[in-house]
């Protein structure tokens, strides 16, 4: 499905890459989280796959076709079976909650229906049913300025959903939530996950919650994969290399230690 060859980022005023010879091969129906201290590498990552970022060098596959140098429709096309999901959730504060959604259409929509706000029953028909999907469609005349934190996610995740994607990227989607809104969130996703058989691949802080709904974690540090494997595979070593790659640590360390620097 996807395949990541040798990606490397190096942005200019960076002493090291951020990417530094990532190889990954994501299946159909994965749920991926991908941990890591901020600066890691993990949101670069995930903004190169949906092409938000250039590579410096490497390749990307979807379905066997290469996705760097993509331009116009070709990118267009692409990105519509990628959805996106954000920290800061990315909406217009001044739009509907059904507008925002709509948005997720755009791929697919002629500009001039987009500019005079003039979808198509289709359009309209497929974004209630995204609203529907994360329990908001009652809130649809509702401008997003209007909505909490954990509503606000659930529209971003809706107009993701309303653009009928294979594979949804989170940037940590859940970071600014209570903790209590962020399981709710992560409870939708991995629904999303199991019922549509979407594939999932999330940046997390919380080691915790990455246990406990993916199927598979990545764990970079200083741009590379220092880890790939199950959730049950997480070590009190491996997390020290996720969490401390540049620092001698006692693999005796308690675990609870190691989520505890995690979070930070």
């Amino acid at each position: 499905m996807l395949i990541i060859q040798d990606l490397k980022k190096k942005y200019a005023k960076s002493p090291r890459p951020a990417l530094d010879g990532i190889n990954l091969t994501v299946e159909k129906g994965e749920f991926i989280a991908v941990l890591g201290l901020s600066g890691a590498g993990k949101s670069t990552l995930i903004r190169c796959i949906n092409q938000l970022v250039l590579p410096t060098s490497g390749e990307i596959l979807w379905h066997d076709q290469p996705v760097l140098g993509k331009r116009g429709k070709a990118l267009r096309a692409y990105r519509r079976q990628v959805g996106m999901i954000f920290q800061n959730f990315n909406l217009i504060d001044r739009l509907s909650v059904l507008q925002n959604v709509l948005a997720g259409r755009f791929g697919t929509t002629p500009m001039w229906r987009v500019l005079l706000q003039q979808y198509t029953r289709e359009d309209l028909q497929i974004a209630e049913e995204a609203l529907l999907r994360v329990g908001m469609v009652e809130f649809k005349r509702v401008r997003a300025d209007q909505l909490s934190g954990g509503q606000r996610q659930r529209v971003a995740i809706a107009r993701a959903l309303a653009q009928k994607p294979e594979l949804i990227l989170g940037d940590e989607p859940i970071s600014n939530l209570d903790p209590v809104t962020a399981v709710d969130v992560m409870e939708l996703l991995k629904s999303i996950n199991e019922k549509e058989g979407i594939t999932m691949i999330l940046n997390l802080h919380s080691v915790e919650i990455a246990v406990q709904y993916a199927n598979r974690i990545i764990g970079i540090a200083n741009g590379q994969v220092v880890y790939d494997g199950s959730p049950e595979g997480l070590s009190e070593t491996v997390l020290a290399q996720i969490y401390k790659p540049d620092r001698k640590v006692d693999p005796a360390v308690t675990t609870k230690a190691i989520k505890l620097l995690s979070r930070i």
